[in-house]
Formats: C-alpha cells, sequence, structure tokens
C-alpha cells in the first residue's frame, strides 16, 4: 500500500475497514467449515499423555480434523503443527509451554528452522489452521520478571516460515517473553490474530516479524516489557492493528523498517515511553487512537516517511517526577543512519504551535556598575495558537531586570508568562540587565507551552538562543606622595606618606610602589601593613590588592646624611612623581 491517505467519510478508509470485516468473517467461515465436516474428526486428549504422545496423536491427523485439550493440566508442551488442524480446549485445561526447546527432535529443529521455546510450532504445512479457546502459560522455571528479553526468547504460540492464513484467536497467553510470535509468515493470505487476552510478556505481547497480510484486532495486552504489538521488518505490507488496547508497556504499537499498515481505534494506556512508535516506517495510517497516561503519544523517528495521522487524542495524568507533562507528537532522526533523516508525515486534524525564543544584549561587553538593554522575542510560527507560555532563566543569577517593559503577558520574579499567541505571532520583552558583579555571564533561556496539538493535551519544551555578557571590573586607581618636610637638617629624619586609593566597585589586582633617592638620604624605616610588604633591597612596596572604596596608606621614615639638595622619586602603578629635600 503506496502513500495511504485515508479519510473520513466515503473515502478509501470506509472500504479498508469493510475489507477487514470481510477478510475476517471469511476467516470464520473458513473454520466453521473445517468443524462440520463430516470427514472430520475431533480428537481429545488427556493430561495422562505426555507431549511425545499428543505429538504422535497430531501426527496422525489429517487435514480439518480437530485436536481437544480435555480438563487437566498439561506440562512440557511443545508440540509442532505441520497440518491444516483446528486445535481448542476445555475452560479447565491448562497448557505449560517448554522452556527449552532442545526437548523437541532434533530433526525437527533443523528442519523447520526452530529457534526458541514454544508451545505450539505452526510450521510449513499448518496453512489455514486455528487455534482457540486455549489457556496457556509457561512452565516453572521462566518468570517474565526476571527472564529479560536479553536472556530469553521464549514464545507461547510460534508461526514460522511458509505459514499462511493461521487464525489465532479466542485464547489467554501468560508468563513468557512473548505471547504470540509470527516469524517470516510470508504467504499471500492474512494472519488473523483476534480475542486474545495477553498478559506478563518480558517481552512483548504479540510481534510480525518480517511477515506478510495480518489483522490483529480486538486483543488485550497488558504488563509487557517492551512492545505491546510489533510488526517490523516486512516486505510485504497492509497489516492492520485495530481496536487492541495495550496496558502497561514500554511502547503499545511498535513498527519498524516496514510499510502499508493501519493502526485505528486502538486504546493504549500506560506506557513509559510512546504509545505508537513508527521508526523507519513508511506509508502508515495512524487513526483514530486513544492513548492515556504516558510521555509520548506518537515517536515518529529514522528514515519514516509518508505517516498520516488523524483523529488521535492523546491524554495523560500530571506525575511528581519530570517530566511533568507529556508529548502528542514527538519527532527524532537517527544518529546511526547514513540516509535521509527528515521524515514526512501529515497531520490534517491538527494546526499545531509553534514557538521560538531569541534574546540579545545591545552591548555584549559593559563594566561593572553600568547596566545594559536586553530583549527577548518570543514568535509563534506554527499554524495554530499557543497556549500557557512561560518562560523562565531569562537572567543569570547576579543579573537582575530593572526598567521591564513587555509587550504580552506579565512579568515577574525572573519568569515571563504569555496566556496565548496566535499564530504568526510576536512577544516582546525588554529591560535593563545589571549586574551585580563583574564577570561572565552565560545564559540559555528555556520555555514550556501548550502547542494546543490533540485537543490542547500536548506540551513542548524548549531552549531559546545562548547569550553570554562579559563585565568587566571596575577598578579606579590613584596615588598620592606627601612629604613631611621640605627642608631638614642633616642627620635628621622626615617622614615619606604614599597613598593609593581604590574608588571602583571591584577589587585591584596587584600593585607596587618603588621608592628611589639620590645618595644623601637612607630610608631608615616603614610602616607596617595588613595589605602590603616591604623590600628593603629593592625599597619596593608590594600592594596585594587595593579593595573596592579603600584607601592604602604607606609610610617612610628617612634619614638625611648629606647636605644639598636631595630628590626622591616614588613610582606607584606605573605612574610616577618626584620631589626634592634641601638637606641643610
Amino acid at each position: 500500500m503506496n502513500n495511504i491517505k485515508l479519510k473520513n467519510g466515503n473515502g478509501g478508509f470506509n472500504k479498508s475497514i469493510a475489507f477487514i470485516f470481510f477478510v475476517l468473517i471469511a476467516i470464520g467461515g473458513i473454520a466453521l467449515s473445517i468443524d462440520s465436516s463430516s470427514a472430520a474428526q475431533v480428537v481429545h486428549v488427556n493430561d495422562t499423555s505426555s507431549n511425545s504422545d499428543i505429538q504422535n496423536i497430531i501426527n496422525g491427523l489429517s487435514d480439518g480434523d480437530t485436536l481437544f485439550f480435555d480438563d487437566g493440566i498439561f506440562e512440557n508442551i511443545g508440540l509442532i503443527i505441520n497440518k491444516s488442524i483446528t486445535i481448542t480446549a476445555s475452560s479447565n485445561a491448562l497448557i505449560k509451554a517448554i522452556v527449552d526447546n532442545s526437548t523437541l527432535n532434533p530433526t525437527d529443529i533443523s528442519k523447520y528452522g526452530i529457534d526458541r521455546a514454544a508451545a505450539f510450532y505452526f510450521v510449513n504445512g499448518s496453512s489455514n489452521s486455528s487455534i482457540y479457546g486455549l489457556n496457556i502459560t509457561s512452565m516453572p522455571g521462566f518468570d517474565y520478571l526476571t527472564n529479560s528479553s536479553a536472556t530469553s526468547k521464549n514464545a507461547l504460540i510460534y508461526a514460522l516460515r511458509n505459514t499462511n492464513n493461521v487464525s489465532i484467536h479466542d485464547n489467554t497467553l501468560n508468563n513468557s517473553a512473548w505471547g504470540i510470535y509470527l516469524a517470516m509468515t510470508t504467504g499471500a493470505t492474512t494472519m488473523s490474530i483476534y480475542n486474545n487476552v495477553v498478559t506478563n510478556m518480558s517481552d512483548t505481547g504479540i510481534i510480525n516479524f518480517g511477515s506478510g497480510a495480518a489483522i490483529i484486532n480486538n486483543n488485550t495486552i497488558s504488563n509487557v516489557g517492551r512492545h505491546g504489538i510489533d510488526v517490523r521488518h516486512g516486505s510485504s505490507a497492509n497489516t492492520t492493528v485495530s481496536n487492541n488496547t495495550i496496558i502497561n508497556a514500554s511502547e503499545g504499537i511498535y513498527t519498524m523498517h516496514s510499510g502499508g499498515h493501519i493502526f485505528v481505534n486502538n486504546t493504549i494506556i500506560n506506557t513509559t515511553l510512546s504509545a505508537i512508535t513508527a521508526y523507519g516506517a513508511f506509508d502508515v495510517l495512524i487513526q483514530n487512537n486513544s492513548m492515556k497516561n504516558g510521555i509520548i503519544g506518537i515517536l515518529l523517528a529514522s528514515t519514516y516517511r509518508n505517516i498520516t495521522l488523524e483523529g488521535n487524542n492523546f491524554t495523560y495524568s500530571s506525575k511528581s517526577t519530570s517530566p511533568s507533562f507529556g508529548y502528542n507528537l514527538v519527532t527524532a532522526d537517527s544518529s546511526t543512519s547514513n540516509s535521509n533523516v527528515n521524515g514526512t508525515y501529515s497531520d490534517s486534524s491538527q494546526t499545531p504551535a509553534q514557538i521560538s525564543i531569541n534574546s540579545s544584549y545591545e552591548k555584549t561587553t559593559i563594566k561593572n556598575g553600568q547596566n545594559v538593554r536586553y530583549t527577548v522575542a518570543v514568535s509563534n510560527i506554527g499554524k495554530g495558537a499557543g497556549s500557557n507560555i512561560t518562560i523562565a532563566n531569562i537572567l543569570p543569577a547576579g543579573v537582575s531586570p530593572d526598567s521591564v517593559i513587555i509587550s504580552s503577558g506579565s512579568f515577574s520574579n525572573g519568569v515571563w508568562t504569555i496566556d496565548s499567541l496566535s499564530s504568526n505571532s510576536n512577544a516582546i520583552l525588554v529591560f535593563y540587565a545589571k549586574p551585580s558583579k563583574a564577570g561572565t555571564f552565560v545564559n540559555t533561556i528555556n520555555a514550556t507551552y501548550n502547542d494546543n496539538l490533540n485537543k490542547g493535551n500536548s506540551w513542548v519544551d524548549l531552549n531559546g538562543t545562548k547569550t553570554t555578557l562579559t563585565v568587566d571590573k571596575d577598578i579606579k586607581v590613584s596615588s598620592s606622595n606627601t612629604f613631611s618636610a621640605s627642608k631638614v637638617r642633616k642627620a635628621n629624619y622626615f617622614y615619606i606618606t604614599t597613598q593609593i586609593k581604590n574608588t571602583g566597585l571591584d577589587n585591584s589586582s596587584k600593585i607596587t610602589s618603588k621608592i628611589s633617592t639620590t645618595k644623601g638620604l637612607k630610608i631608615a624605616a616603614v610602616s607596617k601593613s595588613s595589605y602590603a610588604s616591604y623590600n628593603k633591597n629593592s625599597k619596593t612596596w608590594t600592594v596585594k590588592s587595593v579593595p573596592s572604596k579603600k584607601t592604602i596608606t604607606l609610610k617612610m621614615k628617612v634619614k638625611t646624611v648629606s647636605k644639598g639638595t636631595q630628590k626622591v622619586k616614588v613610582t606607584t602603578n606605573g605612574n610616577s612623581q618626584t620631589k626634592s629635600v634641601k638637606v641643610v
């Protein structure tokens, strides 16, 4: 089926549904004719019969015959069906499947390509068979809670290659890795799986692996480790999955690398990843499905193409764990794919919003103490209105807003909320960003909004542009030097006082103050300072830092040793000042 575009009304979809019911009725008619044939026989088996005894009975049956399990518990069952028969049972019969296929005849294992344990194997020659009304579980030794899909391939009903038109219905299947496994059953006639109850599977409830056409209808599947229903790797097409109920799975319905399928009117509840996943699938119609209590409604991934979505409904319950909201539709690419990963899909019933955020500073570098204008623009480029838009993390810690102006919504405590933003509309927030200190401030806005997909139940989160603001330090250092006297007697003393002041907002880095004198002067002593140290050899003060809004005072006692005009040069922070002292 190529380019499926089924619509409501008198189009192809109603015809497809009619065809489905026709096939179901036809299959039922085939089963009825077999049961009522005068040549057919019904052979009963009881729980005193071993698996080998029952296999010998099956080997003696003819096409059209019926095998009936009477009341009782049948253990270690692994039966190979290679003819067209009906298998059914008393409501008080319990079938316990083998958990190790090594108990089978090695010749049969090789002949039919059996690769896993199962209760019933439908192999070449079993076309047009049916199995219904059975209660099947695994023998002790398999527990779906501890035997993960990675460690077990067990199934309960297994249809292998070269079988077709097998009807599997009204069975109760419990405790295995797979409930029903269709493997490469590439016949021309539809496989029919309906009205089964499948519970407690470590992997998948029903899988159609590389098989041809199948109808999987009205089954109830619960408590599975991975997929409720899995359709994958089909070279043929036209698998219809309809009216099934799936509860508690990782992914409810999963299709992979196959196409031409219809997923319609299914109810999927409590999925930990997605209700429906199409991975590398194509030409698939997903219509009128009800998806509840999950994170993702529909997940489209890898090289998907031509996926048609119509009338699906996704609801979710708030959770205390993250994320506390759901996504109706998520698209994803495969990092391992070498081919085109830009998938295509259409959803004629939806007009979702698509919100984008951009933010920028007027200048990206300022000095501490300055403000800078900051603009946040929110745009809706989608076809529908977005609602309940919440934009947070607008500014990084250490930066506060001042003089806020907004075109829509409200701004409080650093969060901007917009009730609604229509298609092709914008909203703008402008304020002056005020840093509290120097440094580099990197920030990415994040937001959540309701894109109004599927009746307003789809929440989206996104990140805006990354912004960087560099705030340089505000350091304003000045120095002055004073002498206690300009005329001093020989062998007396005078004082030189150096003051270093920082009027800026940030502490300075290291500062040096060097003293140079003529030979007629000698530094006799220096004051003590918690901010600076003095090296008498180089006659240099080293100031570790001048704190913001502080003044540091450095004092030296100088002795006059020669008469005449003596000079003193003080070089502080690269700035020099020279003064003279007359010694008499």
